[in-house]
């Protein structure tokens, strides 16, 4: 709405000038208000006229804030007075500057990053090879090749970044060493520079990273993967890998896909997150879970599963062992169902939930294209829980309904077959599965539909 953008930015133009005003305030305290609160206007073109008055300030504290405000959110605008406060004689200040010009590629100080090669601070030095290599700038590779096995990780990554910024094949050598010797983020980054250089190996061990349960290891590791810079005949090869992880962790479909029956009841099950209905005593069964590791083995802690349906929905009941501790809101337990009715190859619908029920959801899970949208769908499902003792909880229940009508299913026959797979993830365990991931239809089990027994 016009009238509401327009009053919006009226009221953000008058509370910027008041942080104008009070930034070079004597008194301390509003100047400390305001250093707190600016990064609160991040996004707004009113927030450049703080920050240039903040660069301009002769308090050092505020030039500070300014400073580490834009090292967060590199803008040109500012360049101009990040090289003269570069100028200045405090080396965390000069860091800083030489970071924000690097990021923001400015040519025009590529000759006060040169003269920072020289600095006594070796960490200054770093950091304007790594700014300088940024803009392709090899002025600096003596530094770079001088750190690349500093006993400070954080100056380690700088020097790989900056090989990695120069992608020059020559080096790429280095990178292969650091592979092999080198902490897992120091290994991250090698394989990250060798993929954009075409090196397939380094695009292998990237994907492996992107697959591992350490972040922030693998969140950058699927963020690399996206970069452009990868030349794309290796890109295209990152589906292919991951079906050999795939593979390589869990194996191929089960020779024989395993089973889970639902049964037919024409009793009607109040979803209460109890089994105490006779029926489901007469159809609770073994079905363990497994962990995802080289080997399909049965986790400590279990988790089993029931199924019934009727005319209407498809229900479900879930015993979970707990480890001897308390369950709360920031508990790591969650239940995922993956179910198939189609069969599909790519598309089926998940379930999620979390024991305290704070957290509730589900969606179509798809292999979506670049052009698709996301599907939109809502289900009316219910669910359950109970936690069978106070404190310190031995096992927890859940049991739930999911209509048939939300699945596009209108009827149920004795003898149908649905695919359908299971998930548990628990807080410092090991991922459980019903059978196999619950990403890859080809690795779910069959659900039975039979009349009661």
């Amino acid at each position: 709405d016009l009238k509401i953008r327009k009053t919006s930015s009226r009221y953000l133009s008058s509370i910027i000038k008041e942080c104008i005003y009070m930034i070079e305030s004597p008194n301390q305290s509003e100047r400390d208000f305001i250093i707190e609160k600016v990064e609160n206007f991040i996004g707004s073109k009113e927030v450049n006229k703080l920050l240039l008055k903040m660069f301009y300030s002769k308090y050092p504290e505020v030039r500070k804030k300014a400073v580490l405000v834009l090292k967060e959110n590199p803008n040109r605008l500012f360049s101009k007075n990040i090289r003269e406060l570069m100028k200045g004689p405090d080396i965390e200040m000069k860091k800083l500057c030489a970071i924000i010009l690097g990021e923001i590629r400015d040519r025009n100080s590529i000759g006060i990053l040169k003269q920072g090669l020289n600095h006594f601070d070796s960490e200054y030095q770093i950091i304007c090879a790594w700014a300088l290599s940024k803009m392709g700038k090899k002025d600096g590779i003596n530094v770079i090749l001088k750190n690349i096995n500093n006993e400070d990780i954080n100056l380690q990554k700088l020097a790989i970044e900056s090989l990695i910024y120069l992608n020059d094949k020559y080096y790429s050598y280095i990178l292969f060493k650091k592979l092999y010797d080198s902490e897992l983020d120091v290994k991250l980054l090698s394989a990250y520079g060798l993929a954009r250089m075409g090196e397939i190996s380094g695009l292998e061990i990237l994907v492996r990273f992107s697959e591992i349960n350490v972040e922030p290891i693998r969140t950058l590791a699927n963020i690399y993967l996206q970069d452009k810079e990868i030349p794309l005949n290796l890109r295209r090869k990152v589906p292919s890998i991951r079906e050999e992880i795939y593979k390589s962790k869990i194996g191929v479909q089960e020779l024989r896909p395993k089973i889970i029956y639902s049964y037919k009841t024409e009793i009607p099950i109040e979803v209460d997150g109890k089994d105490e209905e006779k029926i489901w005593k007469m159809v609770q069964d073994i079905n363990e879970f497994v962990m995802i590791v080289d080997e399909k083995v049965p986790l400590d802690i279990q988790t089993k599963v029931a199924s019934l349906y009727d005319n209407e929905n498809i229900y479900f009941l879930f015993i979970c062992e707990n480890p001897p501790k308390e369950i709360g809101y920031d508990t790591r337990d969650f239940i995922t169902i993956s179910l198939n009715p189609k069969n599909s190859s790519n598309e089926w619908y998940q379930f999620v939930f979390h024991p305290l029920m704070d957290i509730k959801y589900s969606y179509v899970w798809k292999f979506y294209k670049e052009e698709n949208s996301e599907k939109l769908w809502n289900s009316n499902w219910k669910c359950k829980t109970n936690l069978s003792q106070p404190g310190m909880v031995r096992k927890w229940i859940a049991e739930l309904s999911i209509p048939l009508k939300d699945l596009k299913i209108e009827k149920i026959d004795s003898g149908i077959k649905w695919n359908i797979n299971f998930q548990r993830e628990i807080n410092n365990y090991v991922t459980s599965t019903w059978t196999g991931r619950i990403d890859i239809p080809d690795q779910f089990g069959l659900l039975i539909f039979k009349e009661s027994q």
